[in-house]
């Protein structure tokens, strides 16, 4: 089966702008409107067996649940209360967040958010969005949260993500 062929980050770019007449009101120049979920990720977590002392004893990977960020106020997050070893990594679906992810989270506590300070492992899923986001969702975070949270189950209803237009400027080809 043939590889498919890599975008661009031109033609990427192109695929996350919201064409001007749909546009809910005029930007700036050097701005636009796009889609939250064109230019984010969310990414799934996982919990290694907490029955497996091997999965966690001496464990050097930093992992975080949502616990670890509720009531949590600094901007950047190194690590939770808990670490899994590489043996723990490897037989769950936990995945490691880089460097500077953007983390919210999407089941109770819902809505908390940090910047990861380093690799650091998600138990639940994390929405994983640019630096710069993490102010809008700081002061708008009751509004994104009733937006984006199901009444029945409490949980962020992550589909929702990919509807949310947000206003972005395009410096040299990237959105800032």
């Amino acid at each position: 089966m043939a590889k498919k062929k890599e975008k661009t980050l031109e033609e990427k770019l192109q695929e996350a702008l919201v064409p001007e007449n749909q546009w809910p009101y005029i930007l700036p120049e050097n701005w636009c409107w796009t889609r939250l979920g064109k230019i984010t990720n969310v990414v799934g977590g996982g919990t290694p067996s907490s029955s497996k002392k091997e999965y966690y004893d001496n464990g050097t990977i930093p992992w975080l649940s949502p616990a670890d960020l509720s009531g949590y106020s600094d901007i950047y997050i190194s690590r939770g209360q808990k670490n899994i070893t590489e043996l723990g990594l490897s037989k769950s679906s936990a995945r490691l967040m880089p460097k500077d992810t953007v983390l919210l989270s999407s089941r109770a506590p819902i809505g908390y958010v940090a910047i990861a300070k380093n690799e650091i492992l998600r138990k639940k899923p994390a929405i994983r969005i640019f630096s710069f986001i993490l102010m809008i969702l700081n002061v708008a975070f009751d509004i994104f949260v009733s937006l984006i949270t199901s009444k029945i189950t409490g949980i962020l209803k992550t589909d929702y993500i990919d509807i949310i237009l947000i206003a972005v400027v395009i410096i040299g080809g990237f959105i800032m």
